[in-house]
């Protein structure tokens, strides 16, 4: 049980990273592209969103890691979270990043939801 509640620890960090990443780049006078308002379904799409490339480029060097699947999906370590993807809503300039528990999830595990 200590093992998966750190794994699960390792991966709220990592979303709570992409956060991180997606304000600074929001807040960066640099990224004249960075969209007010717009949703994700995952850190993929948004890596691949070719509308604001000013503003992925500097998500992806915030973050420090060009390749989504390095942070969600499988590279998730928890049974609660392995196979998620990260779900990224920019309302008004404020970010939420939501990941939802996997079908492996025990009873008492909560969804990721960071803003």
């Amino acid at each position: 049980k200590y093992v998966e509640r750190s794994r699960q620890s390792k991966d709220v960090q990592a979303v709570d990273t992409i956060h991180t990443a997606i304000v600074t780049a929001m807040l960066d006078p640099a990224v004249t592209d960075a969209p007010t308002s717009k949703d994700y379904n995952s850190l993929a799409d948004l890596y691949d969103d070719t509308t604001c490339k000013d503003f992925v480029a500097a998500v992806k060097e915030i973050a420090n890691e060009t390749d989504a699947s390095k942070i969600e999906g499988d590279a998730f370590t928890s049974n609660a979270y392995k196979g998620s993807k990260i779900v990224i809503n920019i309302d008004k300039n404020k970010v939420k990043c939501t990941v939802t528990k996997g079908s492996k999830a025990a009873a008492d595990d909560k969804d990721i939801v960071i803003d």
